[in-house]
């Protein structure tokens, strides 16, 4: 059942001025907190973007048709994927990223999500609401390494892609 209301009336204009407000102050509340693991999520996910777009564009002959896509980080998952997800480590390393995604999709909804200690445990990373009050510090070092590990092996498969282009070759040699 719904009501009319005149949208000049004095009722509307307090109406307005409720949900603004309270929207106002959830706004503000939010950006004033401060969450460390947030931070490293989101900024993790916006660099893995970064490469898989310098990646995906390596791959192309007019990358610009591909930025043109406007794909989103799972599709850019499922390219880069598909492009070098050969081996067994690669696969464990694009499943992780796919962890990750889930975690950042997760946690921009709600910090508290119950959803993230499952999310977490599949990278062995114990997350829980209390540790996450309690030692918000150790937990950050945690994920920052863990992350750090799977930054890493992105970069890599990078920098061996421009090797490649540039015609080089890696050998084993004995020291």
């Amino acid at each position: 059942m719904s009501q009319e209301i005149d949208f000049c009336s004095k009722d509307a204009e307090e109406f307005f001025y409720e949900v603004t407000a309270q929207s106002a102050v959830g706004y503000v509340k939010a950006l004033s907190e401060s969450h460390v693991i947030e931070s490293l999520v989101l900024k993790t996910h916006l660099w893995l973007e970064r490469l898989f777009d310098e990646i995906i564009a390596m791959h192309f002959p007019n990358p610009k048709a591909i930025e043109k896509g406007r794909f989103s980080f799972a599709q850019k998952l499922v390219l880069v994927r598909a492009i070098k997800g050969t081996s067994d480590s690669r696969l464990e390393l694009f499943s992780k990223i796919h962890t990750l995604n889930q975690i950042r999709n997760e946690i921009s909804h709600c910090i508290y999500s119950e959803k993230l200690a499952s999310l977490f445990k599949k990278l062995d990373i114990e997350y829980t609401e209390s540790l996450l009050k309690e030692s918000e510090e150790e937990l950050a070092e945690t994920i920052m390494l863990k992350f750090g590990k799977v930054y890493g092996s992105v970069t890599a498969i990078k920098v061996m892609q421009e090797y490649d282009e540039q015609g080089y070759k890696f050998v084993a040699t004995e020291s």
